[in-house]
């Protein structure tokens, strides 16, 4: 190497090479599905989507082939096809003899449709439309195919009469005569919940739902749920809507109708216990914050009193006990009915074929990685088909309607173009132009709206015994649970059939077992096994745990420590005196000001001086006390404050004072806290001189401000915090300690590091 680029050319190439011979290789395994990964897909999810399609028509079933009765085909017709070639100029060679022989080669049976033929509905085809009616040339069809195939290839109608036969077997595009039941199908989209039953279970402590003692955890995780449910029945063929009419319920039942009923539905009362855990219907509503009679007198009263932060008005997804003018679909309508809910209404029905259309690209997927499990060299092909599954669920559901074209203008004509254009949906400003981005003017909408009931990703459940599924179940239990174990269990009764149902999409699997599990939020839990490995499963969506990053915190005690936190931190003040102050001099510009903040209530109050004498603090000192009533009072320990004088009117006003050690701003980080927010709002003020009524002003302004942390403002909460929560404060402290002994082993919560308190500015 003679210079630094023959040095970068080759330290590119040890990158360029490997990766141009795995994407080659990669190639090849498409190639397998007549798909070219660099024409046919800009990605994967585009290329999954055409093996996703591939193989629902791999296995497209023919029509029946039963012969017909013989006949000879009729003369007549001859004179015809030969006037029709004579008029088109073209050649003229068919006999009657080849039409017949062609007839019982055929069974007496349409060439294109299989449709059993008669003397009367044969017709004689072209095979080549360019060529005339001659012998070699000919196939016998329907007079049907004969006058709908016109000038199209042979092999092209063909394929387009399969697909007709199949038509019910296949997942069809809405057409626009019935563009209403996209919309009806769109608006009834509603997300998955996430739901977190228990947060917190730990071996030999924590009890199941009060009851019997916590044995063990076991995590239950379903195998390729996506593949699952691109597996299910889904509506195909050509959906149509038809009215409601008497008797549509019981035809449901019975299976003889399939597709989407939209109607009204709810829970009777008697049932709303046995649905309290998770209510059987999920829907997108406008939650009005405003209106108690919606939300609750708690969370309404709670919402009014975060004043300017109060929740607007919000499309939610919620669970429901009832529905109004909702679409079903029969299979989960059936279930409904058969737990006991009632339809109260009936509007229409949403017409469909049921068939299972992309199975046979779920058993390919499956298949793959069972290929995978016996011989390891076809690891590479089940990853492949692995992602491919993945993909193609991610692909369907992709809402083309979102899509947008982005284009960049500098000219100010051209911007001003495309803002009053009709399709305008946003602008971004460059350094020297602008991102403009455009809804399409038409969209060719091919995704098929699937449909998915709610699944669980991973369920921890807390068992009060070491072999739940033989010791759990009751005993006039035990026979339904044998029927239908591998129903939802892999079969276990040897090795061969545990193998394959590993694969299987659907079925739980024991993914892990331990003695505790914290669940905080949606995909934010820890499970750990509290022996010498300490062996632990760790997910925290949104935060980095790679390299070793906050380990300090993704750990048993992190997770468990947040988890007491929620538990024992019911304190609604902060002292167990409501007149408790912390009182310090700040400075603004070299000018000392007194500030002082109620640690329960968050009052402030702050008063310019001259200079911090001990004379001209004295006569603050004294103009506070008298101004607010102080029993507790915390500082710093400056002069100004352990003065004799200071003492002597501290101990006057009966006011217990405290100082803290030097350097120790984590006692007093409310106050430092308060002070801060005290100079940004002076410093948007921007007062050309400091004056005590820009403080006053900027005080009033803190006291009125609402505040997260004691949810309402200073203002409104002095007074309040008085005799009720201190009574509280101590029913909490006596139901702590009696969740500990002399001697128990706990966790002992570092302080947070405070920040630095500011110096004369």
């Amino acid at each position: 190497m003679k210079s630094i680029k023959d040095l970068l050319i080759w330290y590119n190439n040890l990158d360029v090479v490997p990766f141009t011979k795995a994407i080659k290789a990669q190639r090849e395994l498409f190639k397998r599905f007549d798909l070219d990964m660099f024409a046919d897909g800009v990605s994967l999810p585009g290329l999954s989507d055409n093996v996703m399609y591939q193989t629902c028509f791999n296995n497209l079933q023919c029509p029946d082939k039963k012969p017909a009765n013989a006949f000879q085909f009729s003369a007549k017709r001859m004179a015809g096809y030969k006037s029709q070639d004579a008029k088109a100029k073209r050649n003229f060679g068919m006999t009657l003899e080849h039409v017949n022989t062609l007839l019982q080669k055929q069974k007496y049976l349409c060439g294109v449709c299989y449709c059993q033929l008669t003397a009367d509905t044969a017709s004689a085809d072209r095979i080549n439309n360019n060529v005339g009616h001659i012998d070699g040339n000919i196939l016998v069809s329907c007079v049907k195919c004969s006058t709908a195939r016109k000038d199209m290839s042979l092999k092209g109608f063909r394929y387009k009469k399969l697909l007709a036969f199949n038509s019910d077997r296949l997942v069809y595009s809405i057409d626009k005569e019935e563009k209403d039941i996209y919309s009806k199908m769109k608006a009834n989209i509603a997300g998955g919940p996430s739901i977190i039953f228990n947060r917190y279970a730990k071996r030999n402590e924590t009890k199941i739902r009060g009851g019997k003692v916590c044995k063990i955890i076991i995590g239950y995780d379903a195998n390729a749920l996506y593949l699952w449910a691109l597996g299910n029945e889904m509506p195909c063929g050509r959906l149509t809507t038809v009215e409601a009419y008497d008797g549509i319920i019981d035809d449901i039942k019975a299976d003889k109708v399939f597709g989407f009923l939209e109607c009204d539905i709810r829970t009777p009362e008697h049932l709303k216990q046995y649905f309290g855990e998770m209510t059987p219907i999920f829907k997108n509503v406008l939650i009005d914050c405003t209106n108690e009679s919606v939300i609750g007198k708690h969370m309404f009263d709670h919402n009014e009193a975060r004043k300017q932060s109060r929740a607007k008005p919000a499309r939610k997804l919620i669970g429901s006990y009832f529905g109004e003018k909702i679409l079903i679909y029969t299979p989960l309508l059936k279930w409904y009915l058969f737990h006991g809910m009632v339809i109260t209404k009936t509007y229409c029905f949403v017409k469909a074929s049921s068939h299972k259309a992309f199975a046979p690209f779920m058993e390919a997927v499956s298949n793959a990685r069972r290929e995978d499990d016996v011989d390891k060299s076809k690891a590479m092909i089940a990853e492949m088909m692995k992602g491919v599954g993945n993909s193609a669920f991610g692909r369907s559901g992709m809402d083309m309607s979102k899509h947008k074209e982005v284009k960049y203008e500098s000219s100010d004509k051209a911007i001003k173009n495309k803002i009053e254009h009709f399709t305008f949906h946003g602008l971004g400003e460059l350094n020297d132009a602008c991102e403009i981005s455009m809804k399409k003017r038409r969209l060719n909408n091919m995704n098929p709206i699937h449909f998915i009931k709610i699944w669980t990703l991973t369920r921890p459940i807390a068992f009060s015994c070491d072999n739940p599924f033989q010791d759990c179940i009751k005993p006039e239990l035990r026979t339904h649970f044998k029927e239908h174990k591998y129903d939802w269990f892999p079969r276990d009764y040897n090795s061969e059939v545990a193998k394959f149902d590993r694969r299987t999409p659907g079925l739980f699997r024991d993914e892990w077992s331990g003695d505790a599990m914290v669940s905080l939020s949606s995909k934010n839990y820890i499970w750990c096994l509290p022996d010498e490995s300490y062996k632990v499963k760790v997910l925290a969506k949104g935060i980095q745990q790679g390299s070793g990053r906050n380990n300090g915190v993704l750990n048993p005690d992190g997770f468990e420590t947040v988890e007491q936190k929620k538990r024992f931190n019911g304190f609604q003040i902060a002292s167990h005196n409501p007149n408790s102050w912390q009182i310090d001099l700040a400075f603004w510009e070299k000018r000392p000001i007194l500030t002082a903040i109620n640690i329960n209530s968050r009052l402030g109050y702050a008063k310019l001086l001259r200079n911090k004498t001990a004379a001209t603090v004295l006569a603050a000192l004294k103009a506070f006390v008298r101004l607010h009533k102080v029993d507790i009072l915390t500082s710093d320990n400056g002069s100004e404050f352990m003065n004799l004088q200071a003492q002597e009117l501290f101990q006057s006003k009966t006011i217990e004072h405290y100082n803290n050690e030097p350097g120790d701003h984590g006692t007093m980080e409310k106050f430092e806290r308060f002070n801060r927010k005290l100079k940004q709002r002076l410093t948007k003020m921007s007062p050309r001189r400091i004056t005590q009524k820009r403080i006053t002003d900027a005080i009033e302004n803190y006291n009125t401000t609402f505040y997260r942390s004691i949810g309402m403002t200073p203002n409104d909460a002095k007074g309040k915090v008085m005799d009720a929560d201190l009574s509280h404060n101590q029913v909490e402290a006596e139901s702590i300690e009696k969740e500990f002994d002399v001697g128990s082993s706990v966790i002992y919560r570092l302080k947070k590091q405070a920040f630095d308190k500011e110096a004369v500015r």
